[in-house]
């Protein structure tokens, strides 16, 4: 968590810059009450960045300063280093740069011995780098912050305590991309994610950086290319669209997805996986609707096909709706032929009964259907893990 501006944790330690007084907080803490952040906690623009404001301290080196005026370079005796405008008053005033002994610096507008208008500061160990306004010592204005060790770039409203908050864009060195709220440097808020290298897009609601509440993941994959890169098991796993609730990054509530092999599923979800009550339409033809468990089914479900697509069906007297369901069930009995497998070689057939661990587990129900889904004849029986046990009556 960052530390909130004010505080005063850690030990501290002050040195006289000029008319300036830099003040620095230990490198365990995230942000700096006062003073210009040191080389050796460089702020990344993927973190909290630090608090970065300069607070005006009469010394004894001012009445130095005050009998110069114009363009000047001066080194301070603790080598820190100024060359530019200075006022009659000796203040630093107009455009100048302050380089610390740190290797830290400053280029830019100066009014009063504090930045003030548009200029540049850069941390001299990591490089990163800071472009924003600033107003009377504190950055006040739209900026932009690059971090080198990472990468990455931040471009927004940067407040008095350096982050950024409302409207902002975040570019990361993956090619990855948020442009949305943010809050303290955080997605919150509704933003727009993209990442490159699966074209997956997020356009929803953020807390805390996590995705929350309602939202859309759109997949711009060719679904062709998707399905050469992955098994036929994960092609019905993987979800290409998805509209709906989320919680903790992750799909969680209502909502309603397409798989890569054209499957559809509606209905409840839980960690980003099919849980509770919903429907899956499935691209051979066949639609399940039930409970399902930490995305399989399980509890109470209807499995159905109404129908048979050209490439599923066999060369046999079974065919689509040529078929009795006295044979069907001595598929079952006879071949060691499961549920599923009875679904995948006949047309117009259902199963309503109890499932576990994705299979017909319990007492349930096959019948043969027409294409209205109307029973034409039933049998009750006895499954486990989708085979046939005994029927019952």
């Amino acid at each position: 968590m960052s530390t909130p501006v004010g505080s005063r944790k850690g030990k501290k330690r002050s040195k006289t810059i000029g008319d300036l007084a830099l003040v620095t907080v230990s490198s365990s803490e995230e942000a700096l009450a006062t003073g210009v952040p040191n080389a050796s906690a460089p702020v990344p623009v993927s973190s909290s960045a630090s608090v970065i404001s300069l607070s005006t301290k009469v010394g004894k080196q001012q009445k130095q300063e005050a009998a110069e005026e114009g363009y000047l370079k001066r080194v301070y005796a603790n080598r820190d280093r100024y060359e530019g405008f200075v006022d009659a008053k000796g203040k630093r005033s107009g455009f100048g740069q302050y380089t610390f002994s740190n290797g830290d610096s400053y280029r830019g507008n100066w009014h009063e011995s504090q930045m003030h208008g548009k200029g540049l500061f850069v941390w001299g160990k990591s490089g990163d780098r800071l472009s924003c306004y600033w107003k009377h010592g504190h950055i006040d204005g739209e900026g932009k912050k690059t971090c080198l060790s990472d990468g990455s770039v931040l471009t927004g409203y940067f407040c008095a305590d350096g982050k950024v908050s409302g409207l902002g864009e975040f570019c990361f060195a993956n090619g990855d991309k948020y442009r949305g709220l943010l809050q303290s440097d955080e997605r919150w808020g509704w933003g727009t994610y993209t990442w490159l290298n699966n074209s997956t897009v997020f356009s929803g609601y953020w807390c805390r950086g996590e995705k929350v509440g309602q939202g859309e993941v759109t997949t711009n994959l060719d679904v062709k290319s998707a399905l050469k890169a992955l098994t036929k098991e994960e092609a019905e796993d993987s979800v290409a669209f998805y509209s709906g609730s989320f919680e903790r990054d992750e799909r969680h509530g209502t909502g309603h997805g397409k798989m890569y092999d054209s499957s559809i599923y509606a209905g409840e979800w839980k960690d980003g996986m099919f849980h509770g009550w919903g429907s899956l339409f499935y691209c051979d033809g066949m639609k399940y609707q039930g409970g399902f468990l930490c995305g399989v089914r399980a509890g109470f479900g209807l499995i159905t096909r109404a129908r048979v697509e050209e490439e599923h069906q066999v060369e046999d007297e079974i065919l689509e709706r040529d078929w009795a369901l006295a044979q069907a069930i001595s598929i079952l009995r006879e071949d060691g032929f499961s549920v599923l497998d009875l679904l995948n070689l006949l047309g117009f057939i259902s199963y309503h009964g109890e499932w576990a661990g994705d299979a017909p587990q319990g007492a349930g129900v096959i019948s043969k259907i027409d294409e209205h889904g109307t029973v034409l004849e039933s049998f009750v029986g006895e499954f486990n893990s989708g085979m046939l046990v005994s029927e019952l009556v």
